[in-house]
């Protein structure tokens, strides 16, 4: 039975093994979820628990620059992108909230306009037909 250092050694040629094996065959994005290696589909292929991932230090820093490498692992630029994709979309609703309510005022205008255009064309004919006659027209 091995003990605790040849275990954690073992373990550490089978993960770059592994690595190795997915940049040959490039094959490594078939093991992505959401930016990183699958841990469970990497534990299982390698037949280790996934404490080995926390625990083992060599093992974590390779997988974590085989990362890095594959999908760009840069988590703080990630963290950057991710956060300007939510500024981005909270200024696009607001500035579509903005723009719905100018909408709204401006059909508002529009047809408060229409009607002090009718009764500016009564009025301007009432005082037409005052000059003219000197009376006021009958309802």
């Amino acid at each position: 039975m091995a003990n605790g250092r040849e275990l954690a050694q073992e373990y550490v040629q089978r993960v770059t093994a592994w690595i190795a094996e997915r940049e040959q065959q490039n094959d490594y994005a078939e093991y992505e979820r959401a930016g990183k290696v699958n841990r469970a589909a990497l534990c299982a292929e390698l037949d280790f628990g996934r404490s080995v991932l926390a625990q083992n230090p060599v093992v974590k820093e390779a997988l974590t620059e085989a990362e890095r490498r594959w999908f760009g692992g840069d988590e703080e630029t990630k963290a950057g992108h991710e956060a300007a994709r939510v500024r981005a979309e909270r200024s696009a609703a607001s500035v579509s909230q903005t723009a719905s309510k100018l909408q709204d005022d401006v059909a508002r205008l529009k047809a408060e306009n229409q009607l002090l255009r009718k009764r500016l064309a009564k009025y301007e004919i009432l005082a037409e037909v005052l000059a003219e006659t000197g009376r006021m027209p009958l309802p």
